[in-house]
């Protein structure tokens, strides 16, 4: 089970077929907040599971565009959590 996956599973609104981005040209677009998060699953996994790093590879530049979306996405949710409300 993915990390997104895991937050899909505890908060009914976390809505990962939301779409992030629409026509960035090196991923399919438009990409979905799942998508998204899937591009940095590998990076999670050796964040989680400290080893020789073997699946991921450096970051590129498009990949930070992907992870910018990410964070807009996620954001209301941890804004919500520290001051105790339910998210937009």
């Amino acid at each position: 089970m993915s990390l997104g996956e895991k937050l899909a599973e505890r908060r009914a609104d976390f809505d990962l077929s939301k779409v992030i981005l629409d026509g960035y040209i090196v991923y399919k677009m438009p990409m979905t907040l799942g998508e998204g998060l899937a591009v940095f699953n590998p990076f999670s996994e050796e964040l989680r599971y400290p080893q020789e790093l073997e699946k991921l590879g450096g970051v590129r530049p498009s990949d930070v565009v992907v992870l910018d979306a990410i964070v807009a996405a996620i954001q209301p949710f941890t804004d919500c959590a520290e001051k105790g409300n339910t998210p937009p």
